[in-house]
């Protein structure tokens, strides 16, 4: 009688589509956290002036919002799924 390896009881493993669209809600919401942390914090350590931080903020804003977003809307799906 032959026994399952461990790598054989490893990649057996199925991965159910609740869990993918959590992970990648996960990474939405810690992609946008960062990028807004790095977009506030930033600034005051390389001396910009508001005028740039201004410029910076109205270019940067939108892709953290939209991250937040597609978090938003994948944390639904998963609420909604099944």
């Amino acid at each position: 009688m032959t026994h399952p390896s461990i790598l054989d009881k490893l990649f057996s493993v199925a991965i159910s589509t609740v869990t993918v669209i959590k992970g990648l809600a996960e990474i939405s919401f810690n992609l946008a956290s960062g990028w807004l942390g790095i977009l506030l914090i930033s600034p005051g350590f390389f001396g910009i002036t508001l005028e740039k931080f201004g410029e910076l903020l109205f270019r940067n804003l939108f892709p953290a919002i939209i991250l937040f977003v597609v978090g938003l809307f994948l944390t639904e799906k998963v609420k909604n799924y099944g």
